[in-house]
């Protein structure tokens, strides 16, 4: 439920803060624009870097969760920096927060439905979890993948427009902030990968002390359909985040 409180919070607030831009300061943006660029460079690059040295899930999904912050800002900080279209750069951020709302909350899902499991958040601990509970491997691989941007889940979609986003707003300072995005996303894809095969391609720990699995909620078993069903759907049809991404732009500017 923290994890659940903490997602929804801290899209909230970043929402908040994009409209104090886009609504309040569109004027100013000469002098916001820049220090957005060097957030969301920053945020995914450090972000990334500490996520890469995690041993725990925990860990590892909160220095991402960093990382994915600055990915969301790309789309918005092209455009403010190259004087574009700020609705599109709005727009594309928006998609790809609900996508990342939808996936990061499955995933700290199925990190508790794992704990309940397993009794530990370490990633050594997770290996051969397919071969233990496939239903629970399938969806670490549903989630992490997504996260990474891998095709057909929702994640992509998010990178996808976060890119395009950058292609159309255009400029040499965007360009820069698109290969920044285009190497850390290379990095999240690795540690990313490295659960997906800790769980699937490694073999379980024979000397994994057992312990008293705890049973899993009903409240927790729906958050996991519900989020694994989104993710599915959304990177089949982009067409659902799309129609929030368009919603939001028309409720914030009243048409």
């Amino acid at each position: 439920m923290t994890a659940y409180l903490s997602v929804n919070s801290k899209a909230a607030g970043f929402v908040a803060m994009l409209l104090v831009m886009y609504l309040g300061l569109p004027e100013l943006s000469e002098i916001w624009a820049p220090a957005l660029w060097v957030i969301a460079a920053l945020s995914m690059t450090l972000g990334n870097l500490s996520a890469l040295r995690q041993t725990n899930i925990v860990r590892l999904l909160a220095y991402s969760s960093i990382a994915q912050a600055g990915f969301m800002l790309v789309p918005f900080a092209a455009a403010a920096v190259a004087g574009s279209n700020l609705e599109q750069g709005f727009s594309a951020t928006v998609i790809y927060l609900v996508i990342f709302s939808v996936m990061n909350l499955g995933a700290f899902a199925v990190v508790i439905a794992v704990g309940n499991k397993l009794g530990s958040g370490e990633i050594s601990a997770w290996s051969g979890l397919g071969k233990i509970d496939a239903r629970l491997g399938i969806m670490v691989a549903i989630f992490f993948f997504s996260l990474a941007g891998i095709p057909p889940l929702a994640g992509w979609f998010a990178k996808f427009e976060m890119f395009r986003s950058v292609i159309i707003a255009g400029g040499a300072a965007t360009i820069v902030l698109a290969v920044i995005a285009a190497i850390n996303a290379v990095v999240a894809f690795y540690y990313y990968a490295r659960v997906v095969k800790s769980v699937w391609l490694d073999d379980p720990d024979v000397e994994r002390v057992p312990v008293e699995e705890k049973a899993s909620s009903g409240a927790l078993r729906l958050a996991l359909v519900l989020t694994a069903g989104l993710t599915i759907a959304i990177g089949i049809y982009p067409s659902i985040a799309t129609f929030v991404g368009e919603a939001s732009r028309v409720l914030a500017t009243g048409g």
